[in-house]
């Protein structure tokens, strides 16, 4: 496209445009998610957590752990995880 001053909706649509074909439908998603603006995640936290505390996600997650353990590989032939 040549240089020319563009509105911001002319932008959007080029862009869009091009990313639908170079993306697959999947790619296109996460791309649109990645601009995605507004929202407050602060208040969606809540929404999704209520009240958690830290302490029961650290007990959810050893829990599924124990359910389905990971594996844990040294960084180096130096580090031991117990």
């Amino acid at each position: 496209m040549e240089d020319q001053e563009m509105s911001s909706l002319q932008i959007k649509k080029v862009g869009l445009e091009a990313s639908a074909k170079a993306l697959c439908p999947v790619g296109m998603v996460c791309l649109l998610q990645l601009f995605e603006t507004g929202g407050d995640h602060a208040k969606d936290r809540v929404k999704w957590l209520g009240k958690t505390s830290v302490r029961l996600v650290v007990e959810a997650i050893k829990k599924r752990r124990k359910i389905h353990p990971v594996p844990l590989t040294p960084i180096n032939d130096n580090e031991v995880y117990p």
